[in-house]
């Protein structure tokens, strides 16, 4: 991400930060199923945890922590995907994350009071 924004290439900030939003919810998926798999003892339970809509959620939630969006971007990628039964997981990933980065940093173009 560092070398995204220093670079003097036209790479720009949003496929970097899909890509590491996508690494870590897949990393979370994988976790989740290993973990599924050592607790319930059952092979096929596990194989209903799908990294990948851990790694979509996490990349909505990557782009709407960066970008601050939040409705607009769930339907960029719900029309990205064309699978409606994504839309509650995307919806809560960005509802965590539009809360905890408004408070966690200031925002550039709010004026201070």
């Amino acid at each position: 991400m560092v070398l995204a924004c220093d670079l003097s290439l036209p790479a720009g900030m949003f496929m970097p930060t899909i890509l590491w939003g996508a690494l870590l919810g897949s990393l979370f998926g994988f976790a989740a199923r290993s973990l599924a798999a050592y607790m319930l003892d059952d092979p096929l339970a596990a194989a209903n945890v799908a990294p990948g809509t851990y790694a979509l959620v996490g990349s909505t939630a990557a782009l709407a922590g960066v970008f601050r969006s939040s409705i607009s971007l769930v339907v960029i990628m719900l029309e990205g995907t064309g699978h409606v039964g994504y839309l509650v997981p995307l919806l809560v990933g960005v509802a965590v994350v539009n809360p905890s980065i408004l408070h966690s940093k200031p925002y550039i173009l709010k004026p201070e009071a």
